[in-house]
């Protein structure tokens, strides 16, 4: 007669449940809530039972940031106007670091995310980069994730639980950042390619 499974070996726990688990703890109760022991706790299993499909809580959060990652926008790598396509991606990048305000500073201190989802988004803005004539795409596709992450922090943090700038005014100044940067970046390829000179 087979052994009894106990509590923390449930058949088919997998990887995708406990990310989806962590992301629930965090919508519900803030980042600050989630450890292995609530996250066991929410799947009724043990905590080593997580250990055979996350490797840590830094693991598990990892997969949660890029989860949400997987709720922005992509744009088409062929798009017609490479321009307007990274800044819609940028612009849905955006929006959804804000409304994931508790993710913001796993975001900034992990200078965004490293999941299957990050890495798409990566691979089309490297190739609309590429189209425009960056002089250097990945550091170019940095540049814009970091602006993304650091404007969503300043939207969603203050001192004392008060933001710094109203939501309204915080998305202006990362429009108009997002504006001047993706004109830098053009206009960089422009002098590249004409050896240094740009008409004014």
């Amino acid at each position: 007669m087979p052994a009894s499974r106990g509590r923390g070996q449930s058949a088919g726990l997998t990887r995708a449940q406990i990310i989806e688990a962590a992301g629930d703890i965090v919508a519900d109760a803030g980042a600050g809530a989630l450890s292995m022991r609530t996250l066991a706790t929410r799947l009724d299993v043990t905590p080593n039972a997580l250990y055979a499909h996350v490797d840590s809580k830094d693991d598990v959060i990892d997969g949660v940031l890029d989860n949400v990652l997987g709720e922005v926008r992509r744009a088409s790598p062929q798009a017609a106007d490479p321009i307007a396509a990274l800044e819609r991606i940028m612009t849905s990048t955006y929006a959804v670091l804000v409304g994931h305000r508790d993710l913001v500073p796993s975001f900034l201190s992990r200078q965004g995310s490293r999941g299957p989802n990050a890495l798409a988004l990566g691979d089309i803005m490297n190739h609309l980069l590429g189209r425009i004539g960056a002089e250097d795409v990945d550091a170019a596709r940095r540049v814009l994730v970091v602006h993304a992450i650091g404007s969503a922090a300043f939207a969603t943090t203050g001192s004392e639980g008060r933001l710094a700038v109203s939501e309204r005014v915080a998305r202006q100044h990362f429009d108009l950042g997002l504006r001047w940067l993706l004109a830098g970046i053009v206009e960089t390829a422009a002098k590249n390619e004409t050896g240094g000179v740009t008409d004014r």
